[in-house]
């Protein structure tokens, strides 16, 4: 009885977990997006654009080295972490491109 629940506690962190993975990443590409397409000027996104890039790799770094202490450190290389953040600048860096 007691490892059924427990198995049940860890299936239900999990399951917030991964969703708060979703959440984090549908807003890092969401927000910046919206606030590019509200605010139509180049200097406007460029400045979000590169704020945004610098803010998600600030992250995706805290988060590779577990210096965030609510979230378990993500096992990722130096590697990892620069083609994630080189392919978050790509997405916004062609939101860019196809908006002026």
């Amino acid at each position: 009885m007691c490892c059924q629940s427990a198995e049940r506690d860890e299936k239900i962190a999990n399951s917030i977990r991964l969703f708060s993975w979703a959440i984090g990443g549908g807003l890092s590409l969401i927000a910046p997006t919206l606030l590019m397409k509200l605010h139509s000027t180049l200097l406007t996104q460029l400045l979000t654009a590169g704020g945004s890039v610098l803010f998600f790799a600030l992250g995706i770094a805290s988060l590779a080295r577990g210096i965030l202490p609510w979230v378990d450190a993500v096992n990722m290389a130096p590697q990892d972490v620069l083609t994630a953040t080189a392919a978050y600048a790509a997405v916004l860096v062609v939101f860019v491109s196809q908006s002026s």
